[in-house]
């Protein structure tokens, strides 16, 4: 009745053999490319699809604002190291408070070296990402701590000289300027937050769907159905 060559099907019926009518069905119009295989499947990174949510995030996070806060953030913790190692130096721990030379302006700068780091990432590597931006909120939440540890040693070293300006140590003049950069410090983890809390309050709104005026080109009415 019939045979296959070459992906098509040749049907010839007996009892049109004489007019020579062979009727092709043709099985395979488009066969699929040869494809080769991956010689190293583990190696290829797939990225996942972002969802619409994640696409707001991204785009509606103040990048530039992160960056200026991080810059800012970065001298300040320069300033506030200088100015621990500049106390240290001074060696009149005998006569002050206990919490005079303790170098927290060090071991606190740690963690604001870490944040610091985490905003920059946030925004060159993970393209302003939600869940790094909850990463980077949670290293703020720790430099804030950090930073009022660092205000209240401080604050308990230089109280005691609060009526002497001028005639104050050295060392206590270190650490009041040293305080007042700690004060500083103290507003960028609760700006990080603010921006935070923006973000997932503006994702959370409602979208405004804006209202799309079509505009139909003209069409001609057949002169049976004008009115006169």
């Amino acid at each position: 009745m019939g045979c296959m060559i070459c992906g098509a099907i040749y049907i010839t019926y007996t009892y049109f053999s004489k007019q020579g009518l062979i009727l092709i069905v043709l099985m395979y119009q488009y066969r699929p490319a040869y494809r080769y295989r991956v010689r190293y499947p583990h190696l290829i990174r797939r990225h996942p699809r972002l969802t619409p949510k994640e696409k707001r995030w991204r785009r509606k996070w103040p990048y530039v604002i992160t960056l200026i806060l991080a810059t800012f953030m970065l001298l300040l913790t320069i300033i506030i190291f200088a100015l621990e190692i500049a106390s240290l130096s001074i060696d009149s721990s005998n006569t002050l408070s206990n919490t005079a030379s303790t170098g927290a302006g060090i071991w606190c700068s740690i963690s604001f070296f870490i944040a610091i780091a985490f905003m920059y990432l946030l925004v060159f590597i993970y393209n302003c990402s939600h869940l790094w931006a909850t990463f980077t909120l949670a290293t703020h939440s720790i430099a804030f701590i950090f930073i009022c540890i660092l205000i209240g040693l401080d604050a308990n070293a230089v109280t005691p000289y609060n009526t002497m300006i001028s005639t104050a140590p050295t060392k206590i003049q270190v650490l009041k300027a040293q305080l007042a950069m700690s004060i500083l410090m103290l507003l960028f983890p609760i700006l990080f937050l603010s921006i935070y809390i923006y973000t997932a309050f503006v994702i959370l709104l409602p979208r405004r769907r804006a209202h799309v005026n079509l505009v139909y080109p003209p069409v001609s009415y057949p002169a049976r159905l004008v009115k006169y």
